[in-house]
């Protein structure tokens, strides 16, 4: 729906003046919302349509969040329609760790080709290729390299549409849930297909061996691969279940589920050092906070915490901090990483978000290789998300201003958080 559909007539003319109109609020040219506004020096230039396809809508990346079903529309959110784009899409690829085929279905043309890499929800679903007798959909269950408690927990899609092809990076997964009544958040942009041989380039190197380590049919890579990827400006950030020698440290901080913070283990774990180490907060919703939600019990069953964890004495408790929501009353599933470093008025840094939670399952945990003395790091997970290098962050009027790029980043929260209270707990899955 346009966003003055309301105060337009029906007739083909209105729409077409609509859509141009949605077209340039979704490029930045025009906005409809000072939240929208960012300070003169840092405006967006209007993109260069005669150097790019005429369709693409995110040349150089944006950051949307998804809308809430009771929300009004803005500049800052998006829906999933509005993603899609329904008739220009000829093939999809998406990922999910919860995946409802049926509802994902109806976004698209019955002839919109679908390739879905979903996890295994019970012992009868086999790691393997699936497809339909009509030859539409094909799912792929991935295998985990032997190892145990491992998830499928990536969440992107890749739209082939006529001419280019739209890369989301989202912590929401595909079913009605998370794009209605939990808060998420999505990274898109819009990238033109090669005329020419394909080209190599750092993020497509990238984003292939991401595909490839999900075992997507080579059929489905070499499309990825006709892509031209020289304007893409952020970073991928992968997770494979392995088990590798140590070699390097990871970080963990926000998310929607939240798992074992020692000071001292039997798992010399490596992001549990620095978050001692450096300034690392742990955002994450009070049970309060869950109480209020005005969605209820649904989305309350999809933020993750167990008490055990919290209750034993060595968990790191004073790294949680409360954080508010820019929508009033709702719960985030977002997964965002924030890093900044400078001034307090204006600071620089860099800006994580995707599929990864903060636990050891995403992002790894160190072990002891038994009778041996090589430290051994371990991920479960498939995690996909992305990197936004030279991230700024202002303080103007009393409002923070976070852009990258030559735009404005909406964030799920508020920069301003503080420590638990005495009374503050974790929303928690008691047990």
């Amino acid at each position: 729906m346009s966003r003055l559909e309301n105060y337009c007539s029906d007739d083909d003319q209105t729409k077409q003046q609509l859509q141009q109109f949605d077209d340039l609020v979704d490029d930045g040219i025009i906005c409809i919302s000072d939240t929208e506004s960012i300070p003169d020096t840092q405006q967006r230039k209007p993109p260069e349509l005669t150097q790019l396809p005429a369709t693409l809508h995110y040349p150089d990346g944006v950051v949307r969040l998804t809308r809430m079903v009771d929300s009004p529309l803005s500049p800052d959110v998006v829906t999933l329609d509005q993603l899609i784009r329904k008739p220009e899409v000829e093939k999809v690829l998406v990922t999910s760790f919860v995946l409802d085929m049926d509802w994902l279905l109806r976004h698209f043309n019955e002839t919109t080709k679908v390739v879905a890499v979903a996890h295994s929800n019970n012992k009868e679903e086999k790691p393997g290729v699936y497809t339909s007798e009509s030859g539409r959909v094909m799912v792929i269950r991935p295998s985990f390299n032997g190892l145990q408690w491992s998830i499928m927990h990536s969440k992107i899609m890749l739209l082939f549409c006529k001419g280019y092809m739209r890369l989301v990076v989202s912590s929401a997964n595909f079913f009605s849930i998370d794009w209605t009544v939990l808060q998420n958040i999505v990274f898109i942009q819009d990238f033109p297909l090669l005329e020419d041989a394909p080209q190599e380039c750092e993020f497509g190197r990238e984003l292939v061996g991401a595909l490839r380590d999900l075992q997507v049919p080579e059929q489905v890579i070499e499309q990825v691969r006709r892509v031209d990827f020289s304007r893409a400006r952020a970073r991928i950030v992968t997770s494979v279940p392995s088990k590798l020698p140590l070699e390097r440290k990871h970080l963990k901080t926000y998310g929607s589920s939240l798992s074992e913070y020692r000071r001292k283990t039997s798992r010399d774990d490596a992001a549990t050092q620095a978050a001692i180490s450096q300034n690392v907060n742990i955002g994450f919703h009070t049970q309060d906070q869950a109480n209020q939600n005005r969605f209820g019990d649904v989305p309350r069953e999809c933020i993750k915490f167990r008490s055990t964890l919290y209750f034993d004495e060595a968990y790191m408790s004073s790294r949680l901090h409360k954080v508010t929501p820019v929508v009033d009353r709702v719960l985030m599933h977002a997964k965002v990483m924030v890093a900044r470093y400078g001034e307090n008025n204006k600071e620089n840094g860099w800006l994580y978000l995707g599929s990864h939670n903060c636990t050891p399952a995403a992002w790894g945990y160190v072990d002891m290789a038994r009778n041996a003395t090589t430290r051994i790091r371990y991920l479960n997970n498939f995690e996909f998300g992305i990197v936004l290098p030279e991230v700024t962050f202002e303080s103007m009027f009393g409002r923070d201003t976070i852009t990258w790029n030559g735009t404005k980043v909406p964030l799920p929260f508020k920069l301003k958080w503080e420590p638990y209270g005495q009374m503050d707990l974790p929303c928690m899955n008691m047990e």
